[in-house]
């Protein structure tokens, strides 16, 4: 079928009106599948680190060379970030009662 075709025209229609339903998210994520990348969610990582980083003190020089590289990306909340101590660390995080 050449290019022009009536029906290669629809076609393209139809996928890029398929494409503009699809979060771009998920469309990156697929593209990056098919090339062969290996794609990961980088909001869900940059909260695992912050989850991570909550209760820890130990070596407070690294934990704050760490978190101002995370809020260079947008990666930390400002509530943490305001309560941060003169030595860099945070305080604990409350503890979240378990739903019954």
């Amino acid at each position: 079928m050449p290019p022009s075709d009536p029906l290669v025209a629809k076609l393209k229609s139809q996928i890029r009106a398929l494409r503009e339903t699809l979060d771009p998210k998920v469309l990156t994520f697929v593209q990056q599948k098919l090339t062969g990348e290996e794609p990961y969610d980088k909001e869900a990582a940059k909260e695992a680190i912050n989850l991570f980083l909550k209760g820890r003190t130990a070596n407070p020089a690294f934990l704050k060379k760490l978190k101002m590289k995370l809020a260079q990306e947008g990666a930390t909340s400002p509530g943490r970030d305001a309560e941060a101590r003169p030595d860099g660390t945070t305080p604990p995080a409350p503890r979240q009662q378990p739903k019954k």
